[in-house]
């Protein structure tokens, strides 16, 4: 679990940790799943019985031993509580007086990818080099 500071290490350990991140009256809802011979992962949201929406949401992969057996495992999921906005918000005006060089222009064309792969492709190869703030991430959705 990459929220934790340490790994999670023996099928006690795992099931209890589980048990305790997934209680009871809560659904794992897979939304895209990509597999493979001996690895493979998925994204997914959690739900609640009775509780209409959805709530966390994570991605994890996972590798099969030899024996067909889970070998390793590896989950992140969304903070909760999102401070991008309101942090960008924050730095804008905290910097709003600098006295440095002009930004230059925005030198990208805006692009809507719909892909994860693309999506990354786009913003760290072309939309945040030519100037765009992190804003730009949030106009992007995966279809």
């Amino acid at each position: 679990d990459m929220d934790l500071t340490e790994p999670i290490r023996g099928r006690e350990a795992v099931e209890r940790h589980l048990r305790a991140k997934w209680p009871l009256g809560s659904l794992l809802k897979v939304e895209r799943l990509s597999d493979g011979a001996s690895s493979g992962g998925f994204t997914w949201h959690r739900e609640a019985d009775g509780v209409s929406g959805s709530g966390l949401r994570g991605v994890t992969y996972f590798e099969l031993n030899g024996e067909g057996e889970l070998a390793y495992v590896q989950e992140g999921s969304e903070p909760l509580f999102k401070l991008d906005t309101i942090l960008e918000a924050f730095l804008t005006a905290a910097n709003a007086n600098r006295q440095d060089e002009a930004k230059p222009p925005r030198s990208y064309e805006q692009q809507t990818p719909t892909t994860a792969s693309g999506i990354a492709r786009y913003l760290w190869e072309v939309a945040y080099p030519g100037g765009a703030t992190p804003s730009e991430a949030h106009t992007l959705h995966i279809s």
